[in-house]
């Protein structure tokens, strides 16, 4: 994390890119063997003050950490 310049890197926690079927949008990584993990560790990133997220697969998310959670989070239900 840059936390001076507002940036976090999420790693494999989120990823805004899916290699694997060429889907973009901010989801759960799809290789994380454990969802019910990867669920929870969301709630890891909740105090961190971010504007700009950058995954370790897709675009960079300039919208903010806590609109990309919500929107991790809705698509880890579907």
């Amino acid at each position: 994390m840059l936390e001076e310049r507002g940036v976090l890197f999420s790693g494999d926690a989120m990823a805004s890119f899916d290699y694997v079927t060429g889907t973009r949008g901010i989801g759960l990584h799809r290789l994380n063997d454990d969802r019910e993990i990867a669920r929870a560790s969301l709630a890891r990133l909740d105090p961190i003050n971010a504007e700009v997220v950058l995954f370790g697969h897709g675009d960079p998310w300039t919208g903010g950490l806590r609109r990309a959670l919500e929107i991790a989070r809705g698509a880890a239900q579907e």
